[in-house]
């Protein structure tokens, strides 16, 4: 799955399918269940190691199962939806068939006709081996500023220049082609010298003294560079626990909580 909450929906449709199918035996119905981002690390290690010892017939994930885990002797893996690019479709459907000699089997199941024609493509391409070609993110200004204002902290009340700056952003192959003037508008920006009204109320990170030529950080810099870190956006986490036992069981995002309400 591409995402958490047609994960947990998958999970329900299939329970509920087993619960009916097993009504008069004595099975366990529960057929399947969910791995994500938003389950506990220690309930996402105790699936594991379940459906590694045959004790839980499915999982429905999303990418947590797709990189650095082997999971053993998995039969088959069912793409819901396309997996959006050739390598990630390989890399899932890779987790079948650890076994020697074996090979990796997986169905993919389209959800709508549009999602058909993309998911054939991607089929199609997994079977040539015709993975994408890795391209390096270039003069990314959002990690940029990160940056900056990491190094800032770290000269402490000495400060330092732009150009040395400049020269350090430089030094790295992602920056290699930044031009100066994409630099000062970053460090314009984080010094709260800014006409675009989207960044009007931005609390400044630095300081640029313009007469002295040093930059260095406002108070609370440190501690935005160090609990702020990474491109990722910052959202709400609500714990969930299981009533009446105190048991965390994971967190949920507060846009999976706002998705689930509509």
């Amino acid at each position: 799955m591409n995402n958490r909450r047609q994960a947990e929906q998958l999970v329900a449709r299939l329970n509920d399918a087993a619960a009916s199918r097993w009504e008069a035996e004595t099975a366990d119905p529960e057929l399947a269940r969910a791995h994500h981002g938003s389950v506990s690390k220690e309930l996402r290690r105790d699936l594991e190691e379940r459906l590694k010892a045959g004790e839980l017939p499915c999982l429905v994930a999303t990418g947590t199962l797709e990189l650095g885990i082997d999971m053993g002797a998995i039969d088959l893996v069912c793409q819901v939806e396309s997996p959006k690019s050739v390598a990630r479709g390989l890399q899932r459907v890779g987790r079948s068939g650890h076994l020697v000699g074996a090979t990796s089997k997986g169905h993919v199941y389209p959800l709508h006709r549009a999602d058909l024609a993309e998911a054939a493509a991607l089929a199609r391409e997994m079977a040539a081996g015709a993975i994408e070609e890795t391209v390096t993110p270039r003069n990314c200004l959002d990690v940029l500023a990160q940056q900056l204002v990491a190094e800032v902290v770290g000269t402490g009340d000495a400060g330092t220049t732009p150009d040395e700056l400049f020269a350090l952003a430089r030094r790295a192959s992602p920056y290699r082609t930044l031009t100066r003037a994409a630099f000062d508008g970053v460090l314009r920006m984080l010094a709260g010298d800014t006409a675009d009204p989207d960044l009007a109320t931005a609390r400044p990170r630095l300081v640029w003294d313009r007469s002295s030529g040093m930059v260095s950080a406002r108070p609370g810099a440190r501690q935005v560079a160090v609990t702020s870190g990474g491109t990722i956006p910052d959202r709400g986490l609500y714990p969930v626990v299981l009533a009446g036992a105190n048991v965390r069981l994971g967190e949920l995002d507060e846009e999976f909580v706002f998705e689930s309400k509509t």
